[in-house]
């Protein structure tokens, strides 16, 4: 009986984990529909009871509906909040780099895509778009790696 009720307790948990992860991911989706002032309020809704592992999350979602919102720098705050949540995260650590240059810390961002580009070799795709925004940053500033704006 006991084991039974232990069980269940993890279980229960574990589902409330879920839909809570469910939720953002549900309120996520709303941004691409346009919908991003829905996404904050619905997002903004789980702070109170979210779980630890979902912070990382919470925060990637805040930050899209806020860039969607042209709300860059209160964005570039969440991306912060995205990778100290998760260090060991490249996609947070893209996210941020991205952030970075959209507000013209250009050496910052560079360094950061660098660090990803070397570190993310088993991950093709991440990169695969790490090295393209190197390559756009170039572009736009070829000396941004040893520009003084960081």
């Amino acid at each position: 009986m006991f084991w039974k009720l232990v069980g269940f307790l993890v279980r229960l948990i574990y589902f409330k984990r879920f839909r809570q992860a469910n939720r953002l991911g549900c309120a996520a989706r709303l941004i691409g529909d346009g919908r991003a002032e829905e996404t904050l309020r619905l997002v903004d809704a789980e702070r109170a009871t979210l779980h630890a592992d979902l912070r990382p999350l919470f925060h990637a979602v805040r930050a899209r509906a806020l860039e969607a919102l042209d709300r860059g720098a209160e964005a570039h705050g969440e991306y912060i909040a995205a990778a100290a949540a998760d260090p060991a995260s490249q996609r947070a650590q893209l996210d941020l780099a991205l952030s970075e240059a959209s507000l013209g810390h250009l050496v910052r961002s560079m360094t950061r895509l660098q660090n990803i580009a070397e570190d993310a070799a088993s991950d093709t795709a991440l990169r695969n778009v790490a090295n393209q925004a190197i390559s756009r940053l170039h572009a736009i500033c070829p000396d941004s790696s040893s520009s003084q704006n960081q």
